[in-house]
């Protein structure tokens, strides 16, 4: 605790030191995109990024690999959510829907990116501690960004943790030299709505101006279309040699499993039997099990699954300083992606939603040679008190709905120097630090949470439940503080970035096991050689970690026990169910990369870029079922799965010294801008493939050869046109083999292959004038039934999780400047 009392002093003495400084020297403006940044409406080798080295650089002059989304084609494709953002760059595979905990969900260089990579909103982060990511959906400002950078590749050394496969930087538009003001109105099928809005402008004069903008969305959809009709093998994966095809909403898969891991091999062929005979047999089964599940046993009940977003954000700018207040909130059925079985798909009530707010204070004084930036603020994360989860299993309450909650309370600190040694060398430092209290996923309850239990900073536990005690509550208090130093060298043809960090925690200890101080540090070295204007090399290596998050750590789940033998539902007080269990050994994992890339621009409208790569995780966390410790929980505890020996097996997170994943891959990019003057045809080649080795933290090490969520080849093909006046054409396309799912019941993966995909997705746009416009979009052109990310990585998964069919959506956008 000492540690933090003196981080709290720390911040308030920052703020008072800077309230003394003279702002007297204005401030360095952040650039905005020019004319000669832009080809054919996206961004050019000659744009300026904030991201890759903490200071506005070039992308030309950068030895990393960056894509910049600019406005215009933010604008032009209609992007809603972040996730639709990275569904347009290169190498990155996306869900959506993801699930009712994580939202929209994209995989970064093998890892979710909800998770593995660091999201800024103007340079300040995002992510909630408690859950060590952030939840996708509508909530964020991507309509209204400026641009957005996306860094590939590990960046702790400027970023600290949670930069494992890149970082993201959502910069917002401000006033340049006028007012302005923009909309759009979106309808489509399903009850779709969404509305986005933003507006700024300028008080006063000459130094003395005041910048102000003002922005927010509002969405909501009825229904998301994700029935699907493919029958797929629902048992495959579990059975190693039969096979039963089902809808993919069976409730087979995961009953099917348990029961497998329960009891044997006579079991199997047991049930094997039934389903080759009387499979409403094994139906019946299920619902002796789950009482509350509905359906057949090809396809659980599914009704309305609504989702729910919105955004308000607002902006100040005096001289060097800078003040924001952002309040998002999103809202998804809480049953996607998960089992039908346990979880139950019938209620629209059932939801999982969280809020938002961030406050933020930023402030810039530049010299001649040096700039000095302080950036804090403070973000308060609730989950929704209503949330829940339908569940089929007998519990405490009557109608089937498990409350669930989460909060958290960060208080960030940053303070960032540039000093320009020469006209060839620039050396950045700085110090970060934050504060966080946590209160990780609650044991789900009977009744909602009564958020006064939580109060922000204290380690006070609420009253023990009568049953399961203080099981699942766990507040804790922790705070991280590191700093980093960066050298930026560019002279002629060569470019270089060498930096390191150290980190220190209150919570875990980012060393790592068994290593030495020097290992603390996290080192990132980048050089780039042009070897004229048109053809450059680069490489880089970098380290990074990450902290397991206090939902990973704590999540808990014990359920109640019923005895039926008198003929009706009796509690049984001296037996407790406890199907996830937390793992405070947990460490942190490390990451090491490599990369080698080639540009080359053909000509102004051409250009390539080849890029391999190397990325190694160790200490790979895995969501795994271990056995239940009878030391911990005596003699009183049992599971869902029980072992002919008599143990139980339960689920919690785990990693050792030994696990580890490794994925390296190629990948090209080929942009064509403006390729047909008179139809303006731009067109973009994404081409990646990707293999790779995992080594699972289980009691026998287990290596498999490849590397779980990561298709072999994937191939992105995006065109644009504007084959008449004021019209606009663009077509998306994906393509990608079939990758291994995210839970894995056995070493092996050959049966437990996601199959891959097609999907196309259009927009057309029509410019009335430079103050109107009106579009059609459509989502999955052929109605195509394929799998996205898994949902949780736990045995609860579906056999595969449906992404949306068909969406219709039509619109209007309006701008005045």
């Amino acid at each position: 605790m000492k540690r933090i009392y003196t981080l709290i002093v720390a911040i308030l003495a920052s703020f008072a030191t800077q309230a003394q400084i003279d702002t007297s020297k204005l401030v360095l403006p952040m650039d905005r995109l020019q004319a000669s940044d832009i080809v054919a409406g996206r961004a050019s080798s000659n744009v300026k990024v904030v991201s890759a080295s903490r200071s506005s650089k070039r992308v030309k002059d950068l030895p990393v690999t960056i894509h910049v989304i600019t406005q215009d084609e933010i604008r032009r494709n209609g992007y809603v959510t972040l996730v639709d953002v990275m569904k347009s760059v290169p190498g990155v595979r996306v869900s959506q829907p993801g699930s009712g905990l994580d939202g929209e969900t994209f995989l970064f260089r093998g890892q979710v990116g909800n998770y593995y990579t660091k999201i800024l909103i103007n340079n300040i982060p995002i992510q909630p501690s408690v859950s060590g990511g952030i939840a996708i959906g509508g909530q964020l400002p991507i309509a209204q960004a400026k641009q957005i950078e996306v860094i590939y590749g590990p960046a702790s050394a400027v970023y600290g943790a949670d930069a494992m496969s890149g970082v993201i930087n959502i910069i917002t538009d401000s006033p340049n030299s006028r007012s302005f003001a923009n909309a759009n109105v979106t309808l489509g099928e399903y009850g779709y709505q969404n509305f986005d809005f933003m507006a700024g402008g300028k008080l006063g004069r000459n130094k003395n101006v005041v910048k102000y903008t003002l922005y927010g969305n509002r969405g909501k959809r009825d229904d998301l279309n994700v029935r699907h009709n493919q029958r797929v093998d629902v048992i495959g994966a579990i059975s190693g040699g039969s096979s039963f095809e089902s809808n993919v909403y069976s409730p087979l898969t995961h009953f099917y499993a348990a029961n497998v891991l329960n009891g044997g091999r006579q079991t199997v062929q047991g049930y094997q039997t039934l389903l080759a005979t009387n499979p409403n047999q094994i139906l019946d089964s299920i619902q002796l099990f789950f009482p509350g599940y509905e359906g057949t046993l090809d396809q659980a009940t599914i009704n309305a699954l609504p989702q729910e977003n919105s955004l308000f954000g607002a902006q100040i700018e005096y001289r060097g300083l800078t003040v924001s207040y952002n309040n998002m909130y999103r809202k998804n059925h809480s049953a996607l992606g998960r089992t039908t079985d346990i979880f139950s798909y019938a209620s629209p009530d059932n939801f999982i939603a969280d809020r938002i707010q961030r406050f933020t204070l930023s402030y810039t004084q530049s010299w001649k040679k040096f700039s000095i930036t302080s950036n804090a603020s403070y973000l308060r994360y609730r989950m929704d008190v209503g949330s829940s989860y339908g569940v089929n299993y007998n519990s405490l309450t009557s109608g089937g709905r498990a409350y669930t909650y989460e909060a958290s309370d960060d208080l960030f600190l940053e303070v960032l120097g540039t000093y320009s040694i020469n006209k060839y060398m620039e050396l950045t430092a700085g110090f970060s630090g934050t504060i966080s209290s946590n209160l990780p996923p609650i044991n789900d309850s009977e009744n909602p949470f009564n958020p006064s239990d939580y109060v922000p900073f204290s380690t006070v536990k609420r009253p023990p439940h009568d049953l399961f005690g203080n099981f699942g509550d766990n507040p804790i208090v922790q705070g991280i503080t590191g700093y980093f130093v960066q050298l930026f060298y560019q002279k002629d043809n060569l470019s270089l970035i060498l930096g390191i960090r150290e980190d220190s925690s209150t919570e875990f200890d980012t060393r790592g096991q068994e290593q030495s101080r020097i290992d603390a540090f996290y080192p990132r070295v980048a050089m780039l050689y042009k070897f004229n204007d048109r053809i450059s090399v680069r490489g880089s290596y970098g380290r990074a970690f990450k902290s397991p998050s206090p939902r990973l750590t704590y999540g808990s789940l014990a359920l109640p026990v019923f005895d039926f033998s008198s003929g009706s539902k009796v509690l049984n007080t001296n037996v407790i169910q406890y199907e996830r269990v937390p793992n405070i050994n947990l460490q942190p994992e490390f990451s090491t990369s490599y990369e080698l890339g080639l540009r080359y621009n053909i000509s102004k409208n051409i250009d390539v870029d080849f890029m391999a790569y190397y990325n190694q995780i160790n200490q790979l966390i895995n969501q795994s079922l271990i056995r239940l410790s009878t030391t911990e929980f005596s003699g009183n505890g049992v599971t869902q799965f029980g072992l002919p020996n008599g143990d139980f097996l339960t689920r919690s997170p785990q990693n050792n010294a030994q696990s580890r994943s490794v994925l390296y891959g190629l990948q090209a990019v080929l942009r064509m801008s403006n390729l047909i003057p008179s139809v303006k045809l731009n067109t973009d080649i994404y081409l990646n493939y990707a293999a790779g080795e995992e080594v699972l933290p289980n009691d026998n090490n287990d290596k498999v050869d490849f590397h779980r969520q990561v298709p072999k080849f994937m191939a992105q093909v995006n065109f644009s046109l504007e084959p008449y006046e004021n019209v606009y054409l663009r077509f998306d396309n994906v393509l990608m083999t079939g990758w291994v799912r995210r839970f894995l019941p056995f070493a092996r993966g050959s049966e437990a292959v996601t199959d891959g995909y097609y999907n196309l997705d259009f927009i057309g746009r029509y410019q009335f004038n430079k103050n109107l416009g009106v579009f059609l979009k459509i989502r999955n052109v052929l109605n195509a039934e394929y799998g996205g990310i898994g949902a949780d990585g736990l045995d609860t998964d579906l056999i595969y999780n449906p992404q949306l069919k068909r969406n219709i959506q039509f619109g209007a956008s309006f701008q005045l400047n």
